[in-house]
């Protein structure tokens, strides 16, 4: 009935013009002397003849909608599933929707080429800058070491300034911890859209997984007096390791981020689902909702002015892509709860 409708729609000028020629005939031939039978009979004989006329038309019309959409959402770069053309102007269109898809392809082709220099130069940039980061670790634990030895020789060294050194490189030991794990940020955000050529599922142990992640953070957690308690568990999950440590190091991240002096943080199994908790600030209610959009930083995010709005995006792209699920509960002032489905099939306990 659309199609039929479309038709008359297309077409309202031409019947228009046929009513108002039957109309001029009609009047023509009663003006002859012609009867008025005899005028009707004409009219109708000429309106059978534009009838059948108008019928094929519309069988046309119908054939020709018919394979267009059929070819809606599966022509691709392809043109032989469009119907033949009709008319001038209708191979006129089909030549400007192939000039078209052309262009498009070149740009999308002149795009994959950007994208993978950009890729490329990244990639090398971080692996160069973990040369001079490792040579400053180095450099602080000579340091360190050095210190700690002229403190033995009696170099006159006072318990403040003994406890001022410490803290200053700890400090600085974290700060490095930090750049390193902002580095394979980077890496990981764009590798992301192709993780798929990256994918090694496999059966993993969870709380070796969650405990070695965890052991990164180890220096962090003492230097915040923020607590960590691992509830132990033994499950296996059907996953790739080493996406999910970079999730769970994200939200361990955030939690140390967003935890008090004092505060603490769980990692649990909780009807075979992972759970990271902390009783940290929490999220307002109106933020919740977009945690996962990408570049939102919320009240939080504006207030420390150190979030970015990339890294809860960062782990909701890569537990969609593995099949997992990630939802959030959280209240301000009162904490936040993670929950980690990656039941892609049953957890199974040993």
């Amino acid at each position: 009935m659309r199609i039929f409708k479309d038709y008359l729609k297309e077409n309202i000028r031409i019947f228009c013009w046929m009513a108002v020629s039957m109309l001029i005939l009609f009047l023509s031939l009663w003006a002859e002397g012609f009867s008025v039978r005899d005028s009707w009979y004409i009219v109708f004989l000429e309106l059978a003849i534009w009838g059948t006329a108008g019928a094929a038309g519309f069988v046309r019309y119908f054939r020709k909608r018919k394979q267009l959409m059929r070819a809606d959402g599966a022509i691709g770069y392809d043109l032989s599933m469009l119907p033949e053309t009709d008319s001038p102007l209708e191979k006129s269109y089909q030549g400007l929707l192939s000039e078209l898809l052309e262009r498009k392809k070149d740009q999308e082709y002149s795009f994959t080429l950007q994208k993978k220099d950009q890729l490329d130069y990244y990639s090398l940039w971080v692996h160069q800058i973990k040369t001079p980061i490792a040579g400053m670790r180095l450099l602080l634990q000579a340091q360190r070491d050095g210190f700690f030895a002229e403190a033995a020789g009696e170099a006159g060294y006072k318990e403040e300034e003994t406890k001022d050194a410490m803290d200053w490189n700890s400090r600085m030991g974290l700060e490095l911890t930090r750049v390193e794990q902002y580095v394979g940020l980077v890496l990981s955000y764009l590798r992301m859209e192709d993780m798929g050529k990256d994918l090694v599922l496999r059966k993993c142990c969870l709380d070796a997984v969650v405990r070695k992640t965890a052991k990164r953070f180890s220096r962090e957690f003492c230097y915040r007096k923020v607590s960590l308690t691992i509830k132990p568990f033994t499950a296996t999950a059907l996953t790739d390791e080493k996406w999910l440590s970079l999730v769970l190091e994200q939200l361990l991240m955030n939690a140390l981020k967003y935890t008090q002096e004092d505060g603490h943080v769980w990692i649990y199994l909780e009807e075979e689902k992972l759970v990271i908790e902390d009783d940290g600030i929490g999220i307002r209610a109106e933020d919740l909702p977009r945690v996962f959009e990408k570049g939102f930083t919320g009240y939080n995010g504006r207030e420390e002015k150190r979030s970015t709005g990339i890294g809860l995006y960062l782990c909701k792209s890569i537990m969609d892509k593995l099949n997992h699920s990630l939802t959030i509960t959280s209240e301000a002032g009162k904490g936040t709860k993670v929950v980690l489905d990656l039941a892609r099939e049953p957890l199974w306990t040993e």
